[in-house]
């Protein structure tokens, strides 16, 4: 379908305003020169309920220090001057005081005019359409094409989770769960979370926990108008602006505004849940900015309705690398030479836990408030103690067999199990690794290998 509405960023930072504080959202946000995916409900404390409650409560406790400490004052002052025996100290005192009253004067005033300034900006803030507020306050959302350096993977599988508590004889499972949005998600961190959904609740096993919190969760996917240093996610055949597992999709219409479509019913609800007459003001505020979008056509914006009929059409796949096809596993335990392919490895970790299909996990049982809790934490097939057997043997002893298993398991042991390639080629590993290892090239070396 094409989309001929159009939105503006002053838009979705009110909606986020807006979520925040009913739901946890998480969206992409500048931490120093990184930019990432974090809790934006929880930045300063802004935006969450009962983080509000509580700068009320706290404004109000440093309203009356300050009136207590104003008290105290007056009266120090007040038998200090009354004490004052000799015309000197008295004209001591004196000076003290004009000196002390005007400053107070001065301090009154500055103080009354930073109220009046505030209570103005408060009048004019609440004056304004609550979806159309141009300031961004301190939601430091930043919506542009850069990608994030982690993944939202953690929002529906977290680093550290509890699964159980054990106590008095019996065993309590934890379904405590915040309905989530995650915002911003590129095309490759939406294919992974479906990758993920693969894994965690098809097949022989299925992960409670995974499921709630993915029926908990909206997703806005916002697509990419340019691919990222070591990016390939076209030669994985990830369509960059469009992914069908999510709940909302934007592309970019303009720097300041997107197009948008709905592709579940979450997502048809949450558009519907905004004031229609704003939504459609801030499209031709957009109009006259996107003629790429519009072309010649000079028609009013079509209403919010006529975009929530039918979800779109899945983008056609490109052709994707492919190491699975006529060979067995055996074969390419000797396709190449894996000692040279990872020499250079150092086997922290590092690409394990910033891609975002990843998902080794280890358990450990933690005594607290009088029982034992279940933890699930993140875990990497990259490190020396991951497969080591209760009897102490290791069948992965060196990197060289680590590094094999973590390639054979994304493009080849999930393939097989579950119909997909553990890879959406974000290249977040080939970023962040710190002695320049790729995977891509590996996967390359491989498929000439075969040909």
């Amino acid at each position: 379908m094409s989309c001929k509405i159009i939105i503006s960023k002053a838009f979705l930072t009110g909606m986020l305003k807006d979520l925040a504080r009913d739901c946890m959202v998480i969206a992409p946000v500048r931490n120093g020169r990184v930019l990432e995916f974090m809790n934006i409900s929880s930045i300063d404390g802004k935006y969450s309920k009962e983080s509000k409650e509580s700068k009320e409560s706290k404004e109000s406790n440093e309203s009356k220090d300050r009136k207590d400490s104003k008290d105290s004052k007056d009266s120090k002052d007040s038998k200090d001057s009354k004490d004052s025996k000799d015309s000197k100290d008295s004209k001591d005192s004196k000076d003290s005081k004009d000196s002390k009253d005007s400053k107070d004067s001065k301090d009154s005033k500055d103080s009354k005019d930073s109220k009046d300034s505030k209570d103005s900006n408060e009048s004019n803030e609440s004056n304004e359409s609550k979806y159309n507020n141009e300031s961004e306050d301190t939601l430091n959302v930043e919506m542009n094409d850069e990608i994030p350096y982690n993944s939202p993977k953690g929002c529906l599988f977290p680093q550290v989770e509890k699964l159980l508590t054990f106590k008095g004889g019996g065993v309590e499972e934890n379904t405590n769960v915040e309905k989530t949005v995650i915002f911003g998600a590129k095309p490759c961190d939406t294919e992974a979370l479906r990758i993920l959904n693969a894994v965690f609740t098809t097949g022989r096993f299925q992960d409670p926990f995974f499921k709630r919190r993915l029926d908990e969760c909206l997703i806005v996917a916002v697509g990419c108008v340019n691919k990222k240093p070591g990016c390939f996610c076209t030669e994985r055949g990830i369509d960059m602006t469009y992914s069908d597992f999510c709940d909302i999709m934007l592309n970019y219409a303009d720097d300041d505004c997107y197009s948008v479509r709905y592709l579940s019913e979450k997502g048809k609800e949450l558009l519907q849940g905004y004031d229609e007459t704003r939504h459609i003001a801030e499209a031709e505020h957009c109009k006259d900015v996107n003629e790429k979008q519009y072309h010649e056509d000079k028609a009013e914006v079509e209403p919010l309705e006529s975009i929530l009929m039918e979800p779109c059409q899945e983008a056609g796949k490109k052709v994707e690398l492919d190491v699975t096809k006529h060979i067995t596993e055996m074969d390419l335990f000797e396709v190449i030479d894996w000692g040279k392919a990872s020499e250079i490895c150092r086997g922290c970790g590092m690409c394990s836990f910033i891609c975002p299909t990843c998902h080794c996990f280890d358990q450990r049982d933690v005594p607290e408030e009088g029982g034992v809790s279940r933890y699930r934490c993140w875990d990497s097939c990259m490190f020396p103690k991951f497969t080591v057997h209760a009897s102490g043997h290791n069948p992965r002893a060196s990197v060289k067999e680590r590094f094999r298993q973590r390639v054979l398991h994304k493009y080849h042991y999930v393939s097989k199990n579950f119909g997909y390639t553990a890879c959406t080629g974000c290249g977040r590993c080939i970023r962040s690794c710190p002695v320049g290892m790729n995977i891509r090239k590996v996967v390359e070396d491989i498929m000439g290998a075969l040909t």
